[in-house]
């Protein structure tokens, strides 16, 4: 495996709201490699919360970095809370 990859690459999200963001895990010539188990963290859950399946629900005005892992490999998006 070459890398993983969150779509969107940023994005900003009203308070309350809810929205799904995908991580692709690509080999070293960008072909995605299907069934890779992918682990989704967030910097800061107090604002930005990630259910395992990519799912963000933003909590609190701020911003928080939102991290996908699969076999070593992340990628992280910076996801801003507005009112």
């Amino acid at each position: 495996m070459a890398r993983v990859i969150i779509v969107p690459d940023s994005l900003a999200l009203p308070r309350s709201q809810t929205m799904r963001i995908e991580a692709l895990v690509v080999d070293a010539a960008g072909n995605a490699l299907e069934g890779r188990e992918i682990r989704w963290a967030s910097s800061d859950t107090v604002r930005v919360r990630v259910a395992p399946g990519g799912t963000i629900t933003a909590s609190e005005v701020g911003w928080s970095l939102v991290r996908a892992t699969s076999e070593g490999k992340a990628d992280s998006v910076k996801v801003m809370v507005t009112q």
